[in-house]
């Protein structure tokens, strides 16, 4: 961690205040000290909570969504899905294909 990064910890145990800025700089840095097959399983568990807020019916039809909106998503995340994607993406690189999308959702 940055000294930056522990600077703005201690600013925000004394206040009480925890920015969600912050909270995403911890836990990024949190997760990029994992290795790699942590970072993994991170992201699947991750994608597989985003696919839970899809109303599709089938594993398939949930990862063909995620990998449409993956391939279109922009870096402004307003939803709880987009963010859980937007989280998975930093986590570890995310599966190219609906096929291996579908293989860790099941």
């Amino acid at each position: 961690m940055t000294s930056s990064l522990l600077n703005r910890i201690s600013i925000a145990a004394v206040t009480g205040h925890w920015p969600l800025a912050l909270v995403n700089d911890i836990r990024r840095a949190l997760v990029a000290g994992l290795p790699a097959k942590d970072r993994r399983a991170y992201r699947n568990a991750l994608l597989r909570k985003a696919a839970g807020l899809l109303e599709d019916s089938s594993c398939w039809a949930r990862a063909t969504a995620i990998s449409e909106i993956l391939a279109r998503q922009s870096r402004f995340q307003s939803d709880p899905f987009q963010r859980l994607l937007a989280e998975a993406q930093q986590a570890a690189p995310i599966p190219e294909t609906t096929r291996q999308i579908f293989a860790l959702l099941k």
